[in-house]
């Protein structure tokens, strides 16, 4: 499951490359039509699905999404991927879902628990991946989402994608072998 940042931070530029590198990563996890599925979810304040496990139309979708520009929110990603992978029966090995951020997440007036929000991912068997774009992302800050420091990756916009979603596809496969589910 792919967690695109489209909150108000994110530049046009910003949102076209979290674009990109979700293609490359499809590609190099064979996502199709008639391959291993994916399902990609835009937040910023809201959490709202672009693409579902049963699309065949995945990155027709996902070039079709246009950002929500509002206040980004974290926790409000986490729980909506977690209620999606909750609902779904049709899961195969460990499932992974890989947050795409510009930043940290803004001020709330509501206490928020990142915390808590990762552990209704990790109960329902999901291991998180994050990609830090840009300047703005504090890799400090992102750690709680992560299993291990080793799972937070940076790029820019000088960045060569292909080598950044290369280096995330190898890290998942060392860690699964083939055995992974990217789909809800």
């Amino acid at each position: 499951m792919f967690l695109i940042d489209s909150s108000t931070h994110v530049s046009p530029e910003d949102w076209e490359l979290q674009k990109q590198l979700v293609k490359s990563l499809a590609y190099h996890f064979n996502v199709s039509g008639s391959g291993p599925r994916a399902s990609t979810v835009k937040y910023a304040s809201d959490a709202e699905t672009v693409a579902n496990f049963t699309d065949s139309n995945f990155i027709e979708k996902l070039e079709n999404a246009a950002p929500l520009r509002q206040p980004r929110r974290f926790d409000n990603v986490i729980y909506h991927a977690a209620r999606l992978i909750n609902i779904t029966k049709q899961r195969r090995g460990p499932v992974l879902v890989i947050l795409l951020t510009g930043g940290r997440q803004d001020r709330v007036s509501v206490s928020v628990h990142l915390d808590n929000a990762v552990k209704a991912l990790r109960m329902n068997g999901a291991r998180t991946y994050v990609v830090a774009i840009g300047r703005r992302a504090s890799h400090s800050y992102l750690v709680p989402l992560v299993s291990r420091d080793q799972d937070i990756f940076s790029i820019n916009k000088s960045t060569y994608l292909p080598v950044v979603a290369k280096s995330l596809a190898m890290n998942i496969r060392t860690l699964f072998g083939k055995n992974f589910c990217l789909t809800y």
